[in-house]
């Protein structure tokens, strides 16, 4: 009866599909794909840099701006901005980090003829790369 196997030690140790060397050669390939699958999702909540671009009506008449980002009640962040007289652009670009969702921003608008303050809902999705925002 003759066998493919080696019988005592003779001849050199096939190895098939479940053999130990066989396993191993193709676990970490498999394990780096069943992490991929797994961290794609999860990637979609962390914070990324979102680029947002404040328009200014009449610039000329703006000294100051300032902004708070709001989750909720909880405020993100606050940037103030000061110009001089005649100096505030029409386009302010700015950027914060945050996930996917929508967000307040709170506006203090200083101008030569008093302080406003405005609110906006301001949304951010994956497929957006720049948010504009008006600032009256």
């Amino acid at each position: 009866m003759a066998s493919d196997e080696p019988q005592n030690g003779d001849g050199p140790a096939r190895r098939g599909l479940f053999q130990r060397g066989s396993r191993t050669r193709w676990l970490g390939p498999i394990l780096l794909a069943v992490a991929l699958v797994l961290l794609i999702p999860l990637a979609r909540h962390l914070p990324t840099a979102r680029s947002v671009r404040l328009d200014v009506t009449d610039p000329g008449t703006l000294t100051g701006l300032e902004l708070t980002w709001l989750e909720g009640d909880e405020a993100l962040r606050s940037t103030v901005l000061r110009f001089g007289a005649r100096q505030a652009p029409a386009h302010i670009d700015t950027a914060i980090r945050v996930t996917d969702g929508t967000y307040r921003l709170q506006l203090r608008i200083e101008r030569t003829g008093g302080v406003t303050h405005v609110e906006r809902r301001v949304s951010f999705a994956p497929d957006v790369s720049l948010v504009v925002v008006p600032v009256p």
